[in-house]
């Protein structure tokens, strides 16, 4: 006879190798095993069935249920204290967890990141991990979320489907400052510009931002910008230049032929950028000249040209004066000089030219002078006077006045200088007075005349502009006068 405990024994033997198991001793699913003593042992405890007691009626896998007394062992999950509790976006923060109790052989746990006041009603999934039972998370906060102060972090696990309570801190969650550089490339090839790097968003006092001077071509050239709370933000520029610089050259023209004219200077350029300025063909006179030609840019390059040209021709004359008056015996003798090669000479300013330096056979009157070299250069036109003197005496002033003809101011009215021309009949002594008309001497000169024609400047520069007389007192000739005027 088999007595009630032998049966329960018989039937629990029975029951759990066709529910439990294939075999004593063999793997249940998820790795579980059971043994002989009725024993059932699971990753982070066990669970008892001690024959004649308690049995299990079913068992799925390891969550399964478990009936007739038994309970389900409990699962400790739980989330670590984060890394950093001010974090940028974009960055990363650890996120430790611990798991114990009853859990799947593959199982994925996530970190979560709550909403900005801390609530789990939309998470954000920030990193995860697969497997282990403790360990840290690498989680990365994404570059959207918005500025907060109230942000938390959790872990949920997948097998089993749990959710482990947030870090218990808050955290702040920081944008990151938007970085941006602004500034012209080099203008002028190998030249320097400046970069100005600014910033916005973030938070607090930016640190890296301002100018940047003596920026050559090339790049690209980074900036990392930094707001008060440690965020970054990187911004480049890469600095261009022009392909070529400006050069400028120039080409002088003919030869000046005659002093005080004029010739031209052509001058080019190439490079640079846009179009250039300061080129063309331009006229001037001798001298040395540094001509610029200048790009769009305002870049610039300079070019030297010279214009010579000859000495100036000169001339001089010696007049003498016919004897008598009414003879045609006067002549006047020229000196050229400057220009080149051989001269001309005229009497008639420059309508007849002839080879020879004395004109004889003149009367008295005033002839026109004029030299010319072998290019055609003249000279200034030179006013001669051949010149017979009429004397005569005013015995009430015992003062001898000269009346005769050649007796000039030049110019009349003038401006600072004159010249004044009188005929002498023999070397002396003369006086050149000029007064005003209350009769104050405001100029005076002293010259020693020859016989003939004499020339005399004047320097009246300092004298104001008005109404003068101007006499010439000869020891011998008596006085010449003629009025002034200066302006």
């Amino acid at each position: 006879m088999i007595n009630n405990n032998t049966m329960k024994k018989i039937l629990m033997t029975i029951l759990l190798t066709a529910i439990l198991l294939p075999g004593i001793g063999q793997t249940l699913s998820p790795s579980v095993r059971a043994t002989n003593g009725g024993s059932y042992n699971v990753p982070g405890g066990s669970l008892s069935t001690t024959m004649g007691e308690t049995f299990v009626t079913t068992l799925t896998n390891v969550y399964g249920k478990l009936t007739q007394g038994q309970q389900q062992p409990e699962v400790t999950f739980k989330t670590g204290t984060v890394s950093s509790l001010s974090i940028c976006v974009g960055n990363q923060v650890t996120v430790p967890f611990t798991l114990k109790g009853i859990f799947g052989a593959t199982h994925t746990i996530t970190a979560q990141l709550s909403n900005a006041s801390g609530s789990f009603s939309s998470p954000v999934a920030i990193g995860s991990t697969v497997t282990g039972t403790s360990g840290n998370i690498t989680a990365t906060i994404p570059s959207n979320t918005p500025y907060g102060t109230g942000y938390r972090i959790r872990v949920v696990c997948t097998s089993p489907a749990i959710k482990a309570s947030n870090n218990g801190t808050n955290i702040t969650i920081n944008t990151l400052p938007v970085a941006t550089v602004s500034g012209s490339n080099v203008l002028c090839r190998g030249g320097v510009t400046s970069l100005v790097v600014s910033a916005t968003g973030g938070n607090g006092t930016y640190t890296n931002t301002g100018t940047y001077t003596n920026i050559s071509a090339g790049g690209p050239y980074y900036y990392l910008v930094t707001d008060g709370v440690g965020c970054t933000s990187i911004t480049s520029v890469t600095v261009t230049q022009p392909a070529t610089n400006v050069t400028a050259s120039s080409t002088a023209g003919a030869a000046i032929a005659c002093s005080g004219g004029t010739s031209t200077i052509t001058v080019t350029g190439t490079g640079g950028t846009g179009t250039l300025t300061g080129i063309g063909t331009f006229t001037r006179s001798a001298g040395t000249y540094t001509m610029t030609v200048t790009d769009a840019n305002g870049c610039t390059a300079a070019t030297t040209a010279t214009l010579t040209q000859p000495n100036t021709v000169t001339i001089s004359a010696t007049p003498a004066n016919p004897t008598p008056c009414t003879a045609s015996n006067g002549k006047i003798t020229l000196l050229a000089g400057g220009g080149a090669g051989y001269y001309n000479y005229s009497k008639d300013g420059g309508a007849t030219w002839g080879t020879s330096t004395l004109f004889t056979g003149l009367s008295a009157g005033t002839y026109t002078m004029q030299v010319r070299d072998t290019r055609l250069c003249t000279s200034v036109k030179l006013v001669v006077r051949v010149g017979c003197l009429v004397r005569m005496e005013d015995t009430a002033s015992v003062v001898q006045t000269d009346y005769s003809p050649y007796f000039t101011v030049f110019p009349n009215p003038a401006e600072d200088h004159v010249l004044v021309s009188f005929s002498a009949t023999a070397d002396e002594n003369c006086t050149i007075n000029v007064s005003d008309l209350r009769g104050r001497m405001v100029a005076t000169k002293t010259i020693t005349a020859v016989e003939g024609d004499n020339n005399v400047p004047m320097d009246l520069q300092d004298i104001a502009k008005g109404v003068y007389m101007l006499t010439v007192k000869k020891n011998g000739d008596g006085i010449l006068v003629k009025k002034i005027v200066l302006q």
